[in-house]
């Protein structure tokens, strides 16, 4: 299945208060989420503060970003589906990105979803479930799908029983298989810059080109996708 993360801002500094920039902004979650969910949630939120803090995109023009606002606002971060419990590290990249949303006002393109657990120096670990994640996808009417890069083996296995033919890895042909076999563009990430660059083609990595890491130091709806 498909879940879908919702946030939208319920409050803000206004020039009233900026107390609350040093710690915030502040996220108020709901749909029944569980402690691992939650702790993804808070991950989340640290990277994307740093990635705007340290300026680690390069946004387009008519970007504009007012990073104070953003650590002093109230956020609603809902699941839907509130009877049924969800957990699990998987939709770390999916918040995060669903944040960045937010604080940048850019929405996320309804048709690209994204799995991945996120770490706090940015990476996106590999999941379980990815042949059941490509068919929720498919049933949802995506059209793009990230997944993580180190997931490429469980992907050839949920594709085919001859692996043989893709122990190379260099082409990617399983990309055009599953292109093939169930009509999805599946990208492959390993950082939260790779998630950002393929939800947004028009934003560009401030960090060093050839890196493929990156360490941290110390009322419209924005949605994203798992």
């Amino acid at each position: 299945s498909v879940l879908v993360f919702e946030v939208i801002k319920t409050g803000g500094s206004d020039g009233q208060d900026i107390s609350n920039t040093k710690n915030g902004p502040t996220i108020i979650s709901t749909g029944n989420l569980g402690n691992v969910l939650q702790e993804s949630i808070n991950i989340a939120k640290s990277v994307v503060k740093v990635m705007l803090r340290k300026k680690q995109l390069v946004f387009p023009p008519q970007v504009v970003i007012n990073l104070q606002e953003f650590l002093s606002s109230e956020y609603h971060l809902h699941v839907p589906a509130g009877a049924i419990s969800k957990d699990g590290p998987s939709a770390g990249a999916a918040i995060a990105l669903a944040l960045l949303s937010v604080a940048l006002k850019k929405p996320v393109e309804p048709t690209i979803c994204m799995t991945g657990e996120l770490t706090l120096r940015g990476k996106i670990l590999p999941i379980g479930g990815i042949k059941e994640k490509l068919l929720g996808a498919r049933i949802y009417g995506m059209h793009k799908v990230l997944v993580p890069l180190a997931n490429r083996s469980d992907l050839v296995e949920a594709l085919t029983d001859d692996v043989a033919p893709f122990a190379n890895g260099q082409d990617r042909s399983e990309l055009d298989l599953v292109k093939q076999k169930m009509h999805l563009q599946v990208c492959y990430v390993d950082t939260i810059h790779d998630v950002v660059r393929h939800a947004w083609p028009d934003f560009s990595d401030a960090s060093s080109p050839s890196s493929n890491t990156w360490t941290l130091p110390d009322n419209n709806s924005h949605r994203a996708k798992l």
